[in-house]
């Protein structure tokens, strides 16, 4: 969807977030835009060397991207970040088996990183029921290894094994 239309969207339904998000990547887009039609004018042969010097689109432009510069690196920065984190997150469950039961198979795991403290709901698979001490223990184990806590959601769905005779 066109980053305008994402605008009147976050704005219509009072969502700070996505409509500034929205006009980042518009202007970062605009920017973009200028900053190609410039240096193709300049690669075609349009422009003397004396006329680029004076150009003030060019001026502009540079100036603009080094505004950007900032909120684009800011943002960078926290998508690595939670990424990593996630990332560790999903290795010390699985590996580390922080749950210590063999009857819970995790299926998926998401990181809603908006809330405070950040909200992992946890897909899994299990053949009993995950108590609110289990919940309460991989909290605990979440805060001692990535020093980050976490409000730990559990969404079970159950399984039942069948083998034969």
């Amino acid at each position: 969807m066109p980053p305008l239309c994402v605008i009147g969207l976050g704005i219509a339904q009072g969502s700070r977030e996505i409509a500034l998000g929205a006009s980042l990547l518009y202007v970062t887009n605009l920017i973009g835009i200028s900053l190609a039609c410039i240096m193709i004018y300049v690669l075609g042969g349009y422009a003397r060397s004396s006329e680029l010097a004076r150009t003030l689109s060019w001026g502009v432009t540079l100036a603009l991207i080094a505004m950007l510069a900032m909120p684009l690196g800011i943002s960078f920065w926290q998508l690595t970040n939670y990424s990593r984190v996630g990332d560790s997150v999903e290795e010390l469950l699985v590996s580390q088996s922080l749950v210590d039961r063999p009857d819970i198979q995790i299926e998926n795991i998401e990181i809603d990183w908006r809330k405070k403290p950040p909200v992992a709901l946890i897909s899994v698979r299990a053949t009993q029921t995950i108590s609110p001490k289990e919940v309460a223990l991989v909290e605990q184990n979440l805060l001692n290894e990535l020093k980050i806590p976490f409000k730990i959601i559990f969404d079970v769905s159950p399984t039942n094994l069948v083998e034969s005779e």
